[in-house]
């Protein structure tokens, strides 16, 4: 029996999980693994089921199968990836997570391995090995056009089909909305999540990081990053971020 194993490699929050629920219709009667790739617990099952198997937080590595990469542009993934943080500070100490410390340190690193991956070119990817294929899923694209889903599922070998575009994964919502929009995902605004960072002093060596502006300038388009870039420049944005200091 003919099976297919797909590994959907994300950095936390980047939108891995909305695009596994997209590729899910596609795959006949799949076991699903959301974040368990690392654990091994998959291996058993390849042969004998369909499978997607998704890691977070990893570099991807060569196994045999199907590989989707998901890159989302780095303002709006680590608004989304400080939100859950910021909250938990807040509810363990009553403040704020530090513009300097730690937590910054962690974002800094992120980011770094955001930069990594994103240097790749998003229609290749290093080869595997086999009869392995791999390539970069720009979750800002897959979330706004038809046409790149469409082209994406072409590359999957699949007829095109958006029935799993609305869908809000069941154990993994959203930072900021969570489970509220199930069956209406694409009306979250997932690509205006940077608004509720530029008041924040914590983000202001995110946003000095010149190389990561670049690529994602490339990737996600010049004008989309200028305009996240005049927001946070704003008097107004300056202001508050010095008021909060």
């Amino acid at each position: 029996m003919s099976t297919d194993t797909i590994f959907l490699w994300s950095l936390r929050r980047s939108g891995g999980h909305a695009i596994m629920s997209w590729v899910l219709p596609y795959i006949q009667e799949a076991t699903v693994f959301n974040n368990s790739g690392v654990n091994g617990s998959w291996r058993k099952y390849v042969g004998k089921k369909n499978l997607i198997v998704g890691f977070e937080d990893r570099y991807p590595r060569p196994l045999a199968g199907t590989h989707l990469v998901v890159l989302r542009d780095p303002y709006n993934w680590l608004a989304s990836r400080y939100e859950p943080s910021r909250l938990r500070k807040l509810r363990k100490t009553g403040y704020e997570p530090p513009e300097d410390g730690p937590f910054l340190r962690s974002m800094l690193g992120w980011l770094n391995t955001w930069k990594t991956i994103a240097k790749l070119h998003p229609n290749d990817f290093p080869p595997t090995y086999g009869n392995s294929r791999a390539r970069v899923v720009l979750y800002n694209s897959w979330f706004l056009d038809e046409a790149y889903r469409r082209e994406l599922a072409g590359w999957l070998g699949r007829e095109f089909t958006d029935a799993g575009l609305n869908d809000i994964n069941k154990q993994y919502g959203s930072s900021f909305d969570r489970h509220s929009y199930q069956g209406r995902a694409q009306e979250m605004k997932t690509l205006e999540r940077y608004k509720t960072v530029v008041t924040k002093p914590i983000f202001e060596k995110i946003f000095a990081d010149d190389e990561a502006a670049e690529i994602a300038s490339e990737l996600f388009g010049a004008a989309f990053i200028a305009n996240i870039f005049e927001e946070f420049r704003s008097a107004e944005n300056v202001k508050a971020r010095e008021a909060a200091r």
